[in-house]
């Protein structure tokens, strides 16, 4: 067995020959990487999932995608100073049953700081090599008006990335500027991916009443006024409505944690498997949805299907429909 080093080893290029045997490291050549995808805020969940998921593909030599990380806060400048400091390697440790585990990711390969030189960062995003730009911003990030659940036009942020689009503050100024420069060099726009929605779906049920109203329910207002899909926002609030009972399958009780937690377990416990109860509320849902046919009435089947059929059939249901 190979003996574990006296003192710790500084993170770096030159000097993952040095690790411990049984750290995975990258074994692919991460200097020609080209920047195909540019992401905005490089945080936890980023690091820990997003990047590991691209440094399984490049193990595989497909596809030759690299990351460039961007911050856009001044107080990113911790996380560029040490990502810089370590080429922009990083340690996760997976945990199991089996032990931990320890690997080095080395999928992102640049790390830009917004507020010093927003005008790299645009021309990193606007450049033909960028095929993605993808975001794990904070419910702040998006100018949700906490009172309406509408975006934010007033928010001294945004005025300020509409009066000067060249050096923006907002992740909404920066990609509305690198899409308009691309449109301008006749190259084709990039794709934006944001999985925050799906990071708040496990932590919904925590002061719902407010989460729901805000990010879910402006959404499912679109898609009826459209016509567009229901089936994942649908199932959203049906998950909701059926947790507000404050039991689960087993019958175990389940912690409900919100301001309006005594009305609203009152409700779902009355309505049960149906919803009418909990959309009568209608300082959260409004006079629209609740008469929405094609809302409704998805909603019904779903939280049916929650109680009767349990939450992994459900959830199988709704992905097949979705």
């Amino acid at each position: 067995m190979s003996e574990l080093p006296k003192s710790p080893i500084p993170l770096g290029a030159a000097t993952l020959h040095r690790l411990h045997p049984g750290v995975q490291v990258p074994t692919y050549d991460r200097g020609d990487l080209p920047h195909s995808i540019v992401h905005l805020s490089v945080g936890g969940f980023h690091r820990a999932h997003q990047a590991v998921y691209l440094d399984d593909l490049l193990h595989r030599a497909v596809p030759r995608w690299g990351i460039c990380g961007v911050g856009l806060l001044p107080q990113d400048a911790r996380m560029r100073d040490v990502l810089r400091a370590q080429d922009c390697l990083y340690t996760v440790v997976e945990r199991s049953a089996a032990g931990d585990r320890a690997r080095v990711i080395g999928a992102i390969s640049a790390y830009l700081f917004a507020p010093d030189d927003p005008e790299t960062v645009l021309e990193k995003m606007a450049a033909p090599e960028c095929r993605i730009v993808s975001l794990t911003i904070t419910e702040g990030g998006y100018f949700v008006h906490p009172g309406t659940g509408e975006f934010d036009e007033a928010h001294p942020d945004v005025q300020h990335d509409l009066a000067h689009p060249e050096a923006p503050r907002g992740s909404f100024g920066y990609l509305a500027e690198a899409l308009d420069r691309r449109r301008r060099r006749g190259l084709p726009p990039f794709t934006v991916q944001s999985p925050t929605l799906r990071d708040q779906l496990a932590r919904i049920g925590t002061e719902g009443s407010a989460r729901i109203p805000k990010f879910v329910l402006p959404s499912i207002l679109d898609r009826v006024e459209r016509g567009g899909p229901l089936a994942a926002l649908t199932f959203t609030v049906a998950s909701w409505f059926r947790y507000l009972a404050g039991t689960d399958p087993a019958g175990q009780p389940l912690p409900i944690n919100d301001p309006m937690a005594e009305e609203l377990v009152t409700r779902a416990r009355a309505g049960g498997e149906d919803p009418g109860a909990l959309l009568g509320l209608r300082k959260l849902f409004g006079d629209v949805l609740p008469g929405a046919p094609a809302f409704v009435g998805e909603l019904v089947a779903d939280l049916r299907r929650l109680y009767r059929d349990g939450p992994r059939a459900a959830l199988a249901a709704a992905g097949a429909a979705a």
